[in-house]
């Protein structure tokens, strides 16, 4: 929560949607959008599982049809059931069998940074704080990263000084080379102060 501007709750059920507060979440202007969502759910370089509206890289003629999050119909899955067993087993079609993750150390990373509607911080008080005890009904969607990228495992504590619960993972490579880049060249351009 260091690159956000504190939340002031908002407890209006007709503006929440639920009877949780909310808030409008707004990013510092001292801060890049870069720097305040590198904070992911999986270490970098590290994926093991799909997220949802993970995005992926095709070769247009693999692709039949395409939706906006998901590329699920390809040549892969168009295939008759008997040939699709043939080829890969009895094995899911999604993920289709052919797609693999992207090294994100020496490949390519994607940094999903978009605007988090208000209705995404509904429950942040209770999702994100150690103090609540009882998760309502939702994960906690505003990124308080980990220390140095420890985890659980390390024995450390899972929470900030402020008993905020750690969720999310920086990647370094943005936050000490491309995250200075862009704040300079920002700078140059007087966008930023």
């Amino acid at each position: 929560m260091t690159h956000i501007n504190p939340p002031n709750p908002i407890r209006d059920k007709t503006l929440c949607g639920k009877d949780y507060p909310c808030f409008e979440l707004s990013v510092r202007n001292d801060t890049t959008f870069l720097e305040a969502y590198n904070c992911d759910r999986q270490l970098p370089g590290q994926k093991k599982r799909v997220m949802p509206a993970e995005k992926q890289i095709y070769r247009a003629e693999y692709v039949t049809q395409h939706f906006i999050h998901y590329s699920t119909v390809t040549q892969t899955t168009n295939l008759k059931k008997s040939e699709f067993e043939q080829q890969f087993g009895k094995q899911r079609l999604f993920p289709d069998p052919l797609s693999r993750f992207v090294d994100e150390v020496n490949e390519g990373l994607m940094l999903h940074s978009k605007a988090v509607a208000r209705q995404d911080t509904v429950g942040w008080e209770v999702n994100c704080h150690a103090n609540h005890t009882q998760r309502s009904f939702d994960l906690c969607r505003i990124g308080i990263p980990w220390p140095n990228n420890q985890t659980e495992n390390d024995n450390t504590s899972r929470q900030n000084y402020d008993g905020w619960l750690y969720n999310c993972y920086v990647n370094k490579r943005i936050d000490n080379f491309w995250g200075p880049q862009l704040k300079a060249k920002l700078k140059e351009a007087g966008l930023v102060g």
